[in-house]
Parts: structure tokens; C-alpha cells; sequence
């Protein structure tokens, strides 16, 4: 029997997600950015990408997520539209908007024909297992519903979350708008894009862990550097690599850090580190 020369199709998945068109610019500042300035992204990230500075190749997975995510929401809305009710009616959809240099394009508003409101609605989608702590919006995603409220001039906002692996459906929260803080993100956000040295490099993190003993102590670098594409090609993130996923390096006794075997070290960055992260009233 002959063989059959079957195609790659993870190799044409990869392909085709690569090749599809993208309009996100780079070199501009977005919406989304301002939450740099509540320190949910990070300052030197924001301020290489706008240079055009080196950066890794998005994954496949990474590339299938944003897609699968796209889709989801298009699916949204079909829905949702179909279902509205009281005077509520889907007014626009991918609406581009803009605060003065800062660009952004929102998911969905929403406008009441009876009382003349209007709504911007932003989807999120995350893990079934994040529903578990989702008690409230993420203060990043609130930050850039008021975006888009006060560039569309809106009267309030939703934040929509989307469990993506389907268990626990969906859930959202209304935001109310504050262009105060809006312009404050953003004038934050151009300051950082208008530097002419790069702002400083995130610095690792401690953790306590309280245990019936002597507290243990992790070294852990922030997970804006854990997820940063410009780590490796354009920065050294906060922890060199052989550093990083460390585990307990020792243990607080009576206030004082007692490194484990191997890790004598690091007394001097922890005892740094507790001073300014507020950890202890003293260093160690």
C-alpha cells in the first residue's frame, strides 16, 4: 500500500494564524497602556515597544488564544443582540476611539432607546479556573472601560468576563466613569513614552509564607517580566535565568533572614528588598 503524504496541519494552523492581518500598531500608545500607570504593566515594556525594540516570536498558542478569543466575542454579540430587552440595543461594535494621541477600539456600546443611555461593554475572556477569584473587575480592565467611556462619551461601562473553556459562563461589572483618573493614566503613559532613557527594570518580589515555624522566604520575579515578550532579546528581566524558580531560599527567624545552604548570597538583595517592599519595619 502506498504511504499517503499527509499535510501538516499544525504546521498550516501556525501558518494561517501568522498570516492573518493585524492591525495593532506598535509604535502608537493604546488605551489598554494606561494601565501602566496603576502598575499593571510595566513602564520599561511599554516604553521599548514604542522604540520598536527587539522582541520574541509570539507562539502558535499564543496566536490560537488571541484568535480563539476574537471569536468568542464576535459570538457575543451575535447573540446578545438577538436577546436584548427593556429599550437596550447594540449601537456599534469594534468602534475605533481616541484620547487625544492615545488610540483604542472598543468591543460593543450599548444604547437604551428609552432613556437615551449609552454603555461600552469590553469582553474579557479567562480560564475557568480565574471565575474562582473573579469577585470583582480587574482594576486594569476597569481603568480601560473608563477609557473608552470618556472617549466615546458614555454615560457607564461594563466589564464582561467569558469563561473561554465554558464551565462557569460569564459574569460583569458595571463601571462608572471618572475621566479624572483617565486623564491622569494617560498623562502618566505619555510621560513614560516621552522619556528619553528607558524607566528602570522591575525588581524581584519577595514571599513570606507564614508557616507554625519560622516564616520561609521566596525570591520570585514580577509576573509582568514572566509574560513579557521583550524579556531575553531586549531585557534582562528582574531575576537572570539561573535565578529564577528559586523556591524557599530561607527562613525568617525572629526577624532575621538565615538563608538556606547555597543561597548565603542573597542576604544583602533580600534584606534590600524588605526595606523597600515594606516587608518588615527593619530590614532583616
Amino acid at each position: 500500500m502506498t504511504a499517503i503524504a499527509v499535510p501538516s496541519l499544525p504546521q498550516a494552523l501556525e501558518t494561517g494564524l501568522r498570516g492573518q492581518r493585524d492591525d495593532w500598531d506598535d509604535s502608537k500608545l493604546h488605551i489598554s497602556d494606561l494601565a501602566v500607570a496603576i502598575g499593571e504593566k510595566c513602564p520599561r515594556q511599554l516604553w521599548l515597544r514604542l522604540r520598536g525594540a527587539e522582541k520574541k516570536p509570539e507562539s502558535a498558542g499564543k496566536l490560537l488564544m488571541f484568535d480563539h478569543g476574537h471569536r468568542i466575542h464576535e459570538r457575543l454579540v451575535e447573540i446578545i443582540k438577538s436577546s436584548l430587552s427593556n429599550g437596550w440595543k447594540i449601537q456599534a461594535v469594534e468602534k475605533q476611539v481616541a484620547l487625544g494621541e492615545i488610540t483604542g477600539r472598543f468591543d460593543t456600546r450599548l444604547w437604551n432607546e428609552t432613556e437615551g443611555w449609552e454603555i461600552i461593554v469590553d469582553f474579557k475572556t479567562l480560564r475557568g479556573r480565574a471565575f474562582g477569584y473573579l469577585t470583582e473587575a480587574k482594576p486594569s480592565h476597569v481603568l480601560q472601560v473608563q477609557s473608552y467611556i470618556a472617549a466615546a462619551d458614555a454615560d457607564g461601562g461594563l466589564v464582561f468576563y467569558v469563561d473561554r473553556e465554558g464551565e462557569n459562563a460569564a459574569r460583569q461589572f458595571y463601571v462608572q466613569r471618572n475621566d479624572d483618573r483617565v486623564w491622569d493614566a494617560a498623562e502618566t503613559a505619555i510621560a513614560i513614552a516621552k522619556q528619553e532613557e528607558p524607566p528602570p527594570i522591575l525588581e524581584p518580589k519577595l514571599k513570606i509564607g507564614k508557616n507554625k515555624g519560622p516564616d520561609s522566604v521566596k525570591l520570585e520575579q514580577p509576573w509582568q517580566c514572566d509574560y513579557c515578550e521583550y524579556s531575553g532579546p531586549s531585557c534582562p528581566g528582574a531575576l537572570p535565568p539561573k535565578m529564577r524558580g528559586l523556591g524557599i531560599i530561607g527562613y525568617l527567624d525572629e526577624g532575621e533572614f538565615k538563608p538556606k545552604k547555597g543561597f548565603e548570597k542573597l542576604v544583602l538583595m533580600v534584606e534590600e528588598l524588605a526595606d523597600r517592599q515594606g516587608l518588615s519595619p527593619v530590614p532583616f
